[in-house]
């Protein structure tokens, strides 16, 4: 309205000459009056122009008004229809989140989780998301909580130089479901136009049914691994089995001749180890069983042999069923002697042409020891390898292929059989103990997959010929602050030892800094077990670690039985 008024005062004084015509009208009802009329001919004159200037005034406005209404129709229609398209939109939003069967939902660097998620949040996560922190959602630890606040702070200020994808592989994959329910959780990042991190988008999805028949699959797997194993390891199948009966089962059983509970401890403990490594799960349970009532504080030697008579009628049940399963791949394994050597037609003939030549007698008494009585190192080595992938496998740990290498040389067959057999307690503690989970490598900044490297080695010691197995994982290595409480507790001295020194203790019996019992391991009695079987040959080992690094073991060994003649050719 001002605008228009100013206007219209403008028009007065162009075409009335005054800026205030009220005035004028006063003076020309005066001069009327009086008689004198020139002021109010002026002003008459110029009603006409004003008139006409006003009225082209007002068209103006008018012409104005109609093209703003008209643009504000226009307008208005584009917002209605772009509403309505916003509602449609909303609407199909909606009910595709409703439609879809994986549980969908947003949250930010805080963690907070949005108003906008999918109905299935409220059967797979159990609850309505929304203003929920996404740790109290998935019903996280505190330890859980810990490493997700970290791991946002870490993405969202791209202070990290791993990948999105990378860092959230060590978020929680599973949501533990009160019905039971397998639900497995994923995230995907969400970036801005300024290719910034926005907010992570959630999907948890039911994959029941498939790890039903996933674990169906993996049971089938299971036997047929095992059936392999057997296979490729009669022999030693057999060998655990005459052990097993030669220590519980016999007229004399050896558990009778164990002189202390240290002893026992570690026969069972071994025992152990070997028949999970044969997926004879109902004997290793059996061993465990026995294993806790024996290291009870008041037990007994007596009281102890009191508890494997009471399982001898479990024990020969579980080693007829073994037998059974031998029995249905290999036919009647009571002919089958663990002593057998198994030798390829090939090399017969091979033997048999040497024979047949006439050579010097010492050099086919050679040929005839390496073919018949010895073995590759590196077959007793991939045995090792088998157990790596079992105990991984058992224990959920990602592991790399392990490096068997090293010497090609062959060694006098049974003689060290045992003591590679205990190696199964190396190989048990260093996954179990050793090796981390894949997160905490992660934010370690090492690869999710831990590895084990076996290396065989062979030098001369004086005028003796000896060789040396390397057993090294790139674990977390040995904590030497608790073997130090564990002496203390022990009411061992440590003060003044170098780590080096005290780290040395894990292999006395008993010795253990590791809580928890499982039937893999956790009794501290393995690592004695290899030390027993080491000394027995007459070699020693020792243990070296860096923490963040991992851990070597180095087991130096006397070559036995005809050492001369086991060279490789």
């Amino acid at each position: 309205m001002a605008r228009v008024r100013n206007k219209i005062q403008r028009q007065f004084e162009r075409h009335l000459k005054t800026d205030d015509p009220l005035s004028i009208v006063t003076d020309m009802r005066a001069q009327a009056e009086q008689g004198g009329h020139n002021q109010c001919v002026l002003f008459l004159d110029g009603l006409s122009g004003f008139f006409d200037a006003v009225t082209k005034t007002y068209e103006q406005y008018e012409d104005k008004n109609k093209m703003a209404l008209r643009n504000l129709e226009l307008s208005s229609d584009e917002l209605n229809e772009a509403n309505r398209k916003l509602e449609r939109l909303n609407r199909s939003m909606e009910a595709m989140l409703e439609s879809l069967g994986p549980a969908l939902l947003f949250f930010n660097k805080a963690g907070l989780c949005a108003d906008t998620y999918s109905h299935s949040c409220l059967t797979l996560l159990e609850s309505n998301p929304s203003g929920q922190y996404i740790w109290d959602v998935l019903k996280c630890t505190a330890e859980e909580k810990a490493s997700f606040e970290k791991l946002l702070t870490l993405a969202f200020k791209n202070i990290s130089a791993m990948t999105i994808e990378d860092l959230f592989r060590i978020a929680p994959h599973f949501y533990k479901h009160s019905k039971g329910l397998f639900i497995q959780v994923s995230y995907r990042p969400i970036f801005g136009n300024s290719g910034s991190l926005q907010g992570i988008l959630l999907i948890a999805e039911d994959l029941t049914e498939e790890t039903n028949y996933k674990a169906l699959a993996k049971e089938k797997e299971k036997q047929t691994e095992k059936i392999l194993r057997l296979i490729q390891n009669r022999k030693d199948y057999l060998s655990l089995i005459s052990q097993i009966e030669e220590f519980f089962l016999s007229e004399a059983p050896r558990f009778y001749e164990q002189i202390s509970l240290v002893d026992l401890k570690g026969e069972l403990h071994t025992l152990k180890g070997l028949a999970g490594s044969f997926y004879m799960d109902d004997f290793a349970e059996i061993m465990q069983d026995l294993e806790s009532e024996i290291v009870k504080p008041d037990t007994t030697l007596r009281l102890a042999f009191e508890h494997i008579e009471q399982a001898i009628a479990h024990i020969y049940s579980s080693v007829e069923d073994a037998k059974a399963f031998m029995r249905s791949i290999f036919g009647d394994v009571e002919t089958l002697d663990p002593d057998t050597v198994t030798v390829r037609r090939s090399e017969l003939l091979e033997f048999y042409e040497h024979l047949s030549a006439d050579e010097d007698p010492n050099l086919i008494q050679k040929r005839y020891y390496q073919t018949f009585l010895t073995v590759p190192i590196t077959a007793l080595m991939r045995s090792l390898d088998q157990h790596i992938r079992e105990t991984a496998s058992k224990l959920g740990k990602a592991m790399k292929p392990s490096r068997i290498e090293g010497d090609a040389f062959r060694v006098p067959a049974g003689v060290y059989d045992d003591m590679f057999s205990s190696l199964v307690h190396l190989v048990r503690n260093a996954i179990d103990h050793g090796i981390e989970r894949a997160e905490d490598r992660v934010l370690s900044g090492k690869s999710p997959e831990g590895q084990i490297m076996v290396r065989a080695e062979r030098y001369d010691l004086g005028d003796d010929p000896w060789f040396r197995i390397i057993f090294k994982d790139d674990g977390a290595g040995i904590d030497t602050k608790k073997i130090r409480e564990r002496m203390k507790a022990l009411s061992m001295e440590s003060a003044g030892l170098s780590d080096q020194d005290v780290t040395q203790n894990i292999f006395m019996p008993g010795f253990s800094s590791k809580r928890g019992v499982s039937v893999i391991s956790g009794r501290g009695v393995g690592l004695s077990a290899v030390t027993k079987e080491v000394r027995k040959l007459g070699g020693s080992v020792f243990v070296n670690s860096e923490p963040g690094k991992g851990t070597t073991f180095v087991i130096d060994l006397p070559f036995k039985d005809n050492p001369e003649l086991v060279s490789e050719h």
